[in-house]
Parts: structure tokens; sequence; C-alpha cells
């Protein structure tokens, strides 16, 4: 749809008579960007989670822009994680941290790879191996497969559990569902000892 000139002058002018600028400094931005960034994700997620193009993340990654339109900025500001896990580009990446405290959790109740491989329809190990990036359809697939047994106890014997909580890995309890798929979380309290 084209911008009617006229309105779009009158709007520039009260803009301007109101002191809003319609350009600013791209260093808010650039901290929310980089924050995202921190948290696991990359310039092509949080464009589109923000509905832009991923040159203007790019461009502002790098100094390219020394402005962006406040617009843009709010756009920018806007993102939040849980928004580019549930962006609806389906053949999106996202962080695999959350997917792989999914699967080891579940082996420490006891499912072993052939189990979930089975359930999930593709190698579960494969997320543990490449642990960056997972697609969002595997993501969704994991998270689903652990909220249907992340209170059952698998066929695993208590030897093969006992070695997995000492390599550190977690039970399910020791996640918050709200804040697993978060790099920066922790778990709850010590392993457990089997």
């Amino acid at each position: 749809m084209a911008t009617n000139p006229i309105r779009w002058q009158k709007k520039w002018q009260m803009d301007r008579a109101r002191g809003l600028k319609r350009m600013v400094s791209t260093e808010v931005a650039l901290a929310r960007i980089e924050w995202l960034i921190g948290q696991g994700f990359n310039c092509t997620s949080i464009a589109l989670a923000a509905g832009l193009d991923r040159g203007t993340i790019l461009n502002i990654r790098s100094g390219k822009n020394a402005l962006v339109k406040r617009v843009t900025e709010k756009k920018i500001l806007a993102v939040r994680p849980e928004m580019i896990y549930a962006r609806p580009d389906r053949r999106g990446y996202v962080p695999a941290v959350g997917a792989v405290r999914r699967i080891q959790a579940l082996m420490t109740m006891g499912w072993r790879y052939q189990d979930l491989n089975a359930r999930l329809g593709f190698p579960a190990e494969k997320v543990q191996e490449n642990a960056a990036w997972i697609g969002r359809h595997k993501h969704e697939a994991i998270v689903q497969l652990y909220e249907e047994l992340w209170n059952t106890p698998g066929p695993a014997a208590k030897g093969s559990i006992k070695k997995l909580l000492n390599r550190g890995w977690h039970k399910p309890m020791a996640w918050d569902d709200d804040t697993i798929d978060d790099p920066a979380a922790e778990p709850y309290g010590t392993r457990e000892a089997a």
C-alpha cells in the first residue's frame, strides 16, 4: 500500500512540533540485539521475530548505520526469547540448549537413546552432538515428548542412570519449565545421587 505523501508530511510535521525524532541512535537497539545474541539467538531469528529484514539487524551490529528509525528500534526492543521460539517460521533454527537439557533429563529418568529415537523419529544423540542449533520442528517434537515422559521412569538400568547423574546431567525436577530454554538458567538443587 502506497504511503499518502500529504499524510506522511503532516505526521512528520506533527512529530517534529512535538520534538519526536523519526531517527534515533542505534545504541539502544544494538544493546538489545547483543543481549539476544548472548542468549544464543542469531541475527536471522531476531529479524524474523521483529518483523524486519536480516540486513537491518546486520547493519546495526556492524555499525554501518549510526541511526535507525524509531519504529525499527521499537520492534527490536519488543523481541523476547519466547517470541523467537514461537515465531511462525517452522523451518527456522533455534538454540538447542533446551532440547539438549530435555533429552538429558529424560535419560536420567531411564529413557535410552533408542527409546527416544523411536518416539521422536530422528536420532536424539545427534541433537546432543550438534548442541548449538536445532530445527524448530525437532525442538517442538522434543518439547512434546518431554512433556509426556518427564515424570515416567524409563527401562534403563539404575547403574546407567547413576553414570549420567555423575556426568552432571540433571533430572527434570531440576529445571523450571519457563527457563529450561534459557542458556543462562541454572538447575535447581544439586545432582541427585542414585
